[in-house]
């Protein structure tokens, strides 16, 4: 197979001399060109054109498909990604291999033999790609990056090749495929085809009539265009005022979504807060002669820390046996043991003017949320070993109230305001803390500098 002898080549030299890109490789399945090894992107939805602009440069390509996952979590939380195959400028009836699995899983580890030495390897998490883990590797890469998504997500899926997971992780449950029964033609065919997103029109014809068409028109109506310009454009110092307040408020604007995607840094779509309260909810006070002594989650980590204290009658393999599942264990000492708890699906979220914008409209203002938001830290108040609260003095308003000149049309909507604070949460009785967590609005809650310890 000419094109696999060329990848195997290009496997062997530097990646930096390829910009670091993942290297694509296409086989013919059903009359189509099927890409494995795409580049995926985050992007906010269908109309994100910068941020799919900007996937086309950086991969130095001008094919992608959109992919949105499937929210089954209950969050309502769906996250879009664009994937790009790398260095392919002319492409013809191809389909993504990743789309030809989401239709068929939606939270899996897919390892399928291209050859005797090259995996296909694709992690999917609620119906998409995660980011990164779509790439033709060798075996012993392969066999690396699989055992880190293992630890990272232990009740997903496993697809693909019998041997390589008999040899990763003896005795699991395996769904096997091979390359020919996985992409069949018909699911091949009823996958979505990638679009070229360079450009929407071609030929000089077209390119010819867009140019002709206007100046006929300019031709013809001269005279009108004149008296219209003349009539709506001479007043220079206007012109000046409207190009300076769309300055100012375009500056204004990228200094309030800075700001709140600053606070919002540790914010995945929204529902952070949830995911660490539904991912910490899974562990027990006591198990087995264990007794938890300590959780910590941390800003800006995918995951929490649990500390566990022997009894005196506990042994790592009970321990195991009943808390194995949460996360992965370390032994520490006879007495104490350390697990690292994931939480799922964390990404980071970069929010658009657009969302800020929403994001605005939705918060309460300031009587409203102390009806409704600042009692609810209060009651948390009222419960034994919880301490909750809203540091009033750390208070700060975001964006400024600039009063728009007469006689000007915005062009730009100037973002609203909104105020930034600090609150904390804090306690013992893990499980009494963990319903509480869950009462709190992620919208106006952010967890950027949130850190819970239990003792």
């Amino acid at each position: 197979m000419p094109m696999l002898a060329s990848l195997k080549d290009r496997l062997a030299t530097e990646l930096p001399a390829l910009r670091d890109h993942k290297l694509a490789y296409l086989q013919r399945i059903g009359g189509r060109q099927v890409v494995f090894g795409v580049e995926w992107y985050l992007v906010t939805s269908a109309a994100d054109k910068a941020g799919i602009r900007q996937a086309c440069r950086e991969s130095a390509g001008n094919f992608g498909v959109l992919m949105q996952s499937h929210a089954d979590d209950g969050t309502g939380a769906d996250e879009v990604v664009f994937g790009v195959p790398a260095n392919i400028r002319r492409l013809s009836r191809a389909t993504a291999a990743a789309s030809v699995a989401a239709s068929i899983y939606t939270t899996a580890i897919i390892v399928v033999a291209i050859d005797t030495e090259h995996y296909w390897l694709l992690g999917l998490s609620q119906g998409i790609p995660i980011i990164g883990k779509d790439m033709i590797l060798g075996a012993a890469k392969t066999k690396q990056i699989v055992i880190e998504l293992l630890m990272a997500f232990p009740d997903f899926e496993l697809v693909g090749d019998a041997d390589f997971w008999r040899d990763v992780k003896p005795r699991a449950r395996v769904i096997e495929e091979t390359l020919d029964s996985f992409f069949t033609v018909e699911r091949v065919q009823n996958a979505a085809l990638l679009t070229r997103y360079d450009r929407q029109w071609h030929g000089f014809g077209v390119r010819a009539a867009l140019f002709v068409i206007p100046l006929a028109i300019a031709i013809l109506y001269y005279e009108n265009i004149k008296q219209f310009a003349e009539r709506h454009w001479s007043d220079t110092q206007q012109i000046e005022q409207q190009r300076a307040w769309d300055d100012q408020v375009a500056r204004e604007n990228a200094a309030i979504v800075a700001e709140y995607n600053r606070v919002a840094a540790n914010h995945p779509i929204d529902n952070w807060i949830q995911r660490l309260a539904r991912t910490v909810d899974r562990l027990k006070l006591e198990s087995r002669g264990w007794r938890l002594g300590s959780l910590e989650c941390g800003s800006q980590l995918p995951y929490c820390t649990a500390t566990w204290l022997n009894q005196g009658v506990g042994t790592f393999k009970g321990l195991s046996a009943t808390m194995g599942h949460v996360g992965e264990m370390q032994f520490v000492s006879p007495g104490q043991v350390t697990q690292t708890i994931t939480i799922p699906h964390l990404s980071p979220a970069q929010f658009d003017e657009r969302a800020v914008a929403n994001a605005i409209a939705r918060m309460p203002d300031q009587s409203r949320f102390y009806v409704d938001y600042v009692s609810v830290l209060q009651a948390l108040s009222s419960v034994p070993y919880i301490d909750a609260g809203l540091n009033q003095t750390e208070l700060r308003t975001i964006g400024a109230n600039t009063q728009m000149p007469p006689d000007v049309s915005p062009s730009t909507e100037p973002l609203g305001q909104f105020a930034v604070g600090s609150w904390r949460l804090s306690g013992e009785g893990l499980k009494l803390l963990i319903g509480s967590l869950q009462k709190l609005d992620a919208r106006v809650f952010f967890g950027k500098s949130l850190l819970l310890e239990f003792h």
